[in-house]
């Protein structure tokens, strides 16, 4: 069935054409969605009726719950058998559904325990969920909340068409910044009692795509529920350089000349940040990795140390104006944390090279691209840290 014939059936509107297109991105075989017209950040898209959609209550096993009723669905619904013959994939590149031995080789100890454990996951409903349609509610279903008047309902759904739209990755800050002054920016994709409404996050030129925000997505994320990595251009990843506050200053007191008694002191103090939780990572460039900085130039001199908004890292952390002294210092320790976890690699990125210019296998490749991206941030992060300590 032609696309034109699946969006007429799914009750989709307004029709194809009049505001978005499907297409093929430029050098893949991905679809997506493509403005017809010239849009505006909040324009309304497209609306999908409830009726048309795979929907269960959200709950602690949804996916689980999603899966087999998509799969259901695919085989006792005409539109969603339709949908799946004419439109959806055979099969994501997800590693949450490689064998143990392929999720080994990312070598990234975050990936690879995220991946085994959707993995467990999967495994724990294989029966009732089969691969394919887990897979397409990791890479395709959305959050709802069906404002209902004086009851709500949440949901995870399957909405066809709008699944179509591509990822938008975004950073904190940009994340921060779309909030304004709300908890949590305006939802590109809502729904009322009736329909599922796509509004536009973002301004587009006519031919332009339609990306849509998954989340803070890393690319471990990604990768493992998705399929796919964006690499560098991802402005979500980050390396961590530390499990935790405690972790981070049981290993950078030592580097920072500090006691017992001074490292716990600092320790508590740091517990108290408003961002307490916050990855300890490198991220894009030392701005967007204030975080992890800040932190280290409080272990190496509190003193001119305050929590403020940190506009480019996007959430609260430590800043202030520390001495040349103690900013060589705590960037000389964040450099070694970062060259300790590139050392805790088994292959160097020269070896990673070489192994991705041979790769057949798409898992193998997918793998090592996404091991060799991590250690070549890992590796700028260093070169940015000894950049300011020699030009400071």
């Amino acid at each position: 069935m032609s696309l034109a014939k699946i969006w007429t059936a799914a009750g989709a509107t307004p029709p194809i054409g009049k505001i978005l297109d499907v297409r093929t991105q430029p050098g893949t075989q991905n679809r997506g969605l493509y403005a017809t017209k010239r849009i505006y950040a909040g324009d309304e898209l497209l609306r999908v009726p409830l009726s048309s959609i795979v929907s269960v209550p959200r709950g602690p096993d949804d996916d689980a719950a999603l899966a087999t009723a998509l799969g259901r669905a695919t085989v006792e619904r005409p539109l969603w058998v339709d949908y799946r013959r004419s439109v959806l994939p055979e099969t994501t590149n997800a590693a949450m559904l490689w064998k143990e031995a392929e999720i080994a080789e990312l070598q990234h100890a975050p990936a690879v325990a995220l991946a085994l454990d959707l993995r467990r996951r999967r495994d724990r409903f294989r029966a009732s969920a089969p691969d394919w349609a887990w897979s397409m509610v990791y890479s395709r279903s959305f959050s709802l909340e069906l404002d209902g008047g004086y009851k709500s309902r949440r949901m995870r759904a399957c909405v066809p068409i709008m699944d179509l739209a591509n990822h938008l990755p975004e950073s904190p800050a940009a994340y921060a910044r779309a909030c304004g002054d709300g908890d949590e920016p305006l939802a590109p994709i809502s729904a009322d009692d009736e329909t599922v409404v796509l509004r536009a996050p973002h301004d587009a030129a006519e031919g332009a795509e339609i990306l849509v925000p998954y989340g803070l997505e890393t690319n471990a994320e990604l990768l493992v529920q998705h399929g796919f990595e964006l690499g560098a251009d991802n402005d979500a990843e980050y390396v961590s350089l530390a499990d935790d506050l405690d972790d981070f200053v049981r290993r950078a007191a030592p580097l920072a000349g500090l006691d017992g008694a001074a490292a716990a002191d600092r320790l508590a103090r740091l517990r108290e940040l408003d961002a307490a939780e916050a990855p300890l990572a490198a991220r894009g460039d030392l701005a967007a990795s204030g975080h992890v900085l800040g932190c280290a130039r409080y272990l190496c001199d509190p003193s001119g140390m305050r929590e403020d908004w940190d506009a480019a890292v996007g959430h609260h952390t430590l800043v202030g104006e520390p001495s040349p002294d103690a900013d060589g210092r705590a960037r000389a320790l964040v450099s070694e944390l970062a060259l300790q976890a590139l050392r805790a690699f088994p292959t160097t990125t020269v070896e990673d090279e070489a192994v991705l210019g041979g790769a057949t296998d798409k898992r193998t490749s997918a793998a090592v691209a996404y091991r060799l991206g991590v250690k070549r941030r890992l590796q700028t992060f260093v070169g940015q840290l000894r950049f300011r300590e020699y030009n400071f």
